[in-house]
């Protein structure tokens, strides 16, 4: 029992956002594609605009959560990611940040599945939120869903689209 606790404690500690060779962290990689085919998702939510940075609060109990970067759509890959984490009366419970992204598919006009890419930006999130200085999204048009809670269980979470070029 001890074993696999050590194990699982390794695999969970292990950064698993990889980086290309000029410093730029992958966060949605060429290797991601499969993860999104065969979608027969609803379309995008009310709110959410093609070329837009205006987000979609979906819950609003816990942390204020804002995108602070990038606010100008379309964005060059690499690009800067940050969002912020703004506690009302509770601290931050890092532990329950999960962050899922599904991507708009053209050939059937609907979305894919949402993909967790929770453990990719764990690298470099704080108690303050996500800042990503060099940030690889490959091309295409993407929504994020941020989900996070305070230590007295309050739960916040929003939408925010990212397309890139």
């Amino acid at each position: 029992m001890r074993r696999n606790l050590a194990f699982l404690t390794f695999i969970v500690a292990l950064p698993c956002l990889t980086a290309r060779e000029d410093g730029a962290a992958v966060l949605i990689g060429k290797d991601d594609a499969a993860c999104f085919l065969g979608s027969s998702a609803p379309p995008c939510p009310a709110g959410v605009e093609r070329g837009s940075s205006k987000t979609t609060l979906l819950h609003s109990d816990g942390p204020v959560i804002d995108l602070m970067e990038p606010l100008i759509m379309p964005v060059t890959s690499p690009t800067r990611l940050v969002i912020s984490f703004t506690p009302k009366d509770s601290p931050v419970q890092l532990d329950s940040l999960r962050v899922r992204v599904k991507k708009f598919l053209k050939w059937t006009g609907g979305w894919s599945p949402y993909v967790d890419v929770t453990k990719k930006v764990r690298l470099y999130t704080s108690e303050s939120g996500v800042s990503c200085q060099k940030c690889e999204v490959e091309p295409g048009r993407y929504l994020f869903h941020i989900t996070i809670q305070d230590r007295n269980g309050r739960v916040s979470e929003k939408l925010f689209p990212v397309e890139a070029q």
